[in-house]
């Protein structure tokens, strides 16, 4: 469960606590730092969130809340949160960040408010893995286990939103989570069917649903869509980035694989996953059901997580950090799906 406390002014005790050893990456909202806690020498990662004056910052949390509420081996571990000020000093990774020469909106301003999310640290994204190639069974390996992590995560009424290889993880075993929960929305019902609005926030353009694009009305399916998308990078790597781009565009109007395309034992299922029919795509569990699919490649089993690695979560939930508590316990969020 989520908690939140305040830290006015020292950084989450981080002089003693938590040493930041470099920039990840940066978007318009905030940064994500490598850091290493001081007591257990384990590395995570510590997401940066800037609070602007009109912010709802309860709509900020609820990244924090869904990732609390959510328990699977593939997707990433979300560990705490806390909001504070930005008088820690970032600056001298402040040149990692394309942005560093630029502080308009205001990101090395000390009295700025922050949220703070510390996750679970993976090294690599999917984005690596599209740009080097890989076997067919280590690429259907890998969309299982997003498979598997999305139909956690459509079990417990979320729709994702920003399914992509951005925010797809590797971590030090190579194993997939899913992460940047930053989009998610809890469904909710129109006309008798669970969804959301959508809205110009959507994710990753190139993994956007044709009813996305259009701002209307999504399902889960949307989420489905993007899988589509990913199950064709996995297995079509491209050297350039302008490539796969211009063969993922016509591959989105005509549902056309390019001509040397090696796997026409996949193309059905990647039609289905991109049809503009939200309606014709498959669900999770319907994906997860196809043996055939499965026996293509002698896909490696995901391993469970280690006993250590559980132990080490339960360890972080429970110590007291060092500050005030000021917040409260977030409980799951209740679904009827």
């Amino acid at each position: 469960m989520a908690q939140i406390r305040s830290d006015h002014g020292n950084f989450f005790s981080a002089a003693t606590e938590y040493e930041i050893l470099r920039g990840i990456a940066e978007g318009s909202s905030g940064q994500v730092f490598l850091c290493k806690n001081m007591l257990d020498q384990h590395e995570y990662a510590l997401k940066k969130i800037f609070i602007e004056e009109d912010d709802d910052d309860e709509k900020i949390l609820e990244e924090a809340r869904i990732m609390a509420s959510l328990d699977h081996p593939h997707i990433v571990r979300y560990y705490q949160v806390w909001r504070g000020d930005n008088s820690y000093n970032f600056e001298k990774f402040a040149g990692e960040f394309d942005s560093s020469s630029d502080d308009s909106s205001g990101k090395r301003d000390p009295s700025r408010s922050c949220i703070y999310i510390l996750m679970e640290y993976c090294p690599k994204t999917l984005e690596t893995v599209f740009r080097e190639g890989i076997s067919e069974e280590i690429a259907l390996t890998y969309f299982r286990q997003i498979v598997e992590g999305l139909d956690y995560i459509h079990s417990q009424g979320l729709i994702h939103r920003d399914i992509c290889s951005q925010n797809l993880f590797l971590d030090s075993e190579k194993q997939i989570k899913i992460g940047d929960f930053g989009l998610a929305k809890f469904m909710e019902v129109k006309d008798g069917e669970f969804g959301v609005q959508s809205s110009n926030d959507y994710g990753h353009h190139f993994y956007k649903s044709p009813e996305a694009m259009r701002n209307s009305w999504i399902t889960q399916k949307s989420d489905v869509y993007s899988l589509g998308v990913l199950l064709f990078g996995l297995l079509y790597p491209s050297k350039t980035e302008a490539r796969r781009i211009e063969k993922l565009r016509e591959l989105q109007k005509t549902l056309s694989l390019p001509e040397d395309w090696k796997y026409p034992d996949l193309t059905s299922l990647i039609r289905v996953l991109m049809s503009k029919d939200p309606s014709v795509r498959p669900s999770t569990a319907d994906i997860l059901a196809r043996e055939q699919l499965w026996a293509t490649a002698d896909v490696v089993q995901v391993p469970q997580l280690k006993e250590e690695n559980l132990q080490l979560k339960e360890k972080l939930q429970r110590v007291d950090m060092g500050m005030d508590m000021t917040g409260t316990h977030f409980p799951k969020r209740p679904h009827t799906f």
